[in-house]
């Protein structure tokens, strides 16, 4: 069974829990014992953000990883340092949103034919990262109002985006809703433009250039949205953009 490395962290010595995202199961924790020992043989190709085949033996409280076999390590991605900062964000991002057992395939493609993508990408832009969430998160029937107004449906003067609200708000409700202590982030015709495109059109979103004061608007606006929504905390990946 071909399994993508999430996550790994100690619990003994030598000891190990690494969760895994299956396309036949979803997310699993698994034991995998001796892993950090000189003679193990599974801990090279058992890192984050590695696919390998593995063999697992149900157990009483914990499933056992017994073997694995390297099938992806994706060195493009291991060797860039941008390029693993995204797709470390990316796999944080997964595993605090998947529940555990819970067998979701278009999750398990969609990961890793963006871990594919960014690995062949010549300059990886963070946007890239807010394309994918965004992605992931319609999945899941999380998606942004972009077209009309959260509060009244209305279509035209939309300044702004209300978190509480998953949208853009327009200027006659706007007043009213600060003054009840809502928080609402800038988010002008263009960003709003911008927003369309990632939500819609993740293809030309690959090939978006925007100033870093653009990204700031439009990020903002996507993180809060990932935050309100979402019981455990998100990492904010947008600090990555700081890097040249």
């Amino acid at each position: 069974m071909h399994a993508l490395v999430l996550a790994r962290y100690d619990i003994r010595e030598s000891d190990q829990m690494i969760t895994l995202i299956t396309k036949e199961h979803g997310k699993r924790h698994v034991l995998a014992r001796g892993i950090k020992k000189i003679t193990s043989k599974n801990s090279s190709c058992l890192g984050q953000c590695r696919i390998a085949n593995v063999d697992i033996i149900p157990g009483k409280r914990v499933d056992h990883l017994t073997r694995a076999i390297p099938v992806e390590s994706f060195l493009l991605i291991q060797k860039d340092l941008k390029k693993r900062l995204l797709a470390s964000y990316a796999l944080v991002i997964v595993n605090r949103l998947l529940e555990t057992n819970a067998p979701d395939p278009f999750v398990y493609d969609f990961l890793i034919a963006w871990l594919k993508e960014l690995a062949q990408s010549k300059k990886p832009k963070v946007v890239n990262l807010d394309t994918f969430v965004l992605q992931l998160y319609s999945h899941f029937g999380l998606c942004p109002t972009l077209d009309h107004c959260v509060m009244c449906l209305e279509k035209k003067k939309l300044h702004g985006f209300i978190i509480s609200g998953g949208g853009v708000i327009c200027s006659n409700c706007r007043g009213g809703e600060i003054s009840r202590g809502e928080k609402i982030l800038p988010c002008g015709p263009g960003a709003q433009k911008v927003l369309k495109i990632l939500v819609n059109k993740p293809d030309i979103a690959m090939r978006l250039n925007l100033t870093p004061q653009q990204y700031y608007i439009v990020h903002s606006c996507i993180y809060s949205f990932v935050r309100f929504y979402h019981e455990r905390h998100i990492p904010d990946w947008g600090r990555i953009s700081r890097l040249a």
